[in-house]
């Protein structure tokens, strides 16, 4: 294995082993993860490898989310943009809510 598969699969693992404890029993992954944590990856400039993990796990559950949602409501969703300015909004009103919370 290369070392850049090895260090990704350790940051995925703790981005996994850092899950709040008082999340709902029904949400799991990175929609556990509290709006602050939203905002720091969100930032222009990522502060760390693992900013950038956050953000790309946690817009990657939200667009799951939200597809599964679409899909059994035969409804479009929105676009990534739009939901990504949407949750921008909503943490920075919100920081210490759940990121499913304003998904």
């Amino acid at each position: 294995m290369g070392r850049g598969l090895i260090l990704g699969v350790s940051l995925l693992l703790i981005v996994a082993l850092q899950t709040p404890a008082r999340a709902a029993g029904h949400v799991v992954g990175a929609g556990t993860q509290s709006c602050s944590v939203w905002g720091k990856a969100r930032s222009a400039n990522p502060q760390t490898t693992a900013d950038t993990i956050y953000y790309t796990s946690m817009t990657n559950w939200m667009l799951g989310y939200v597809s599964l949602l679409s899909s059994a409501t035969d409804n479009d969703p929105p676009s990534r943009e739009t939901m990504e300015a949407y949750m921008d909004d909503y943490c920075a009103k919100y920081p210490l809510s759940f990121f499913y919370e304003g998904v």
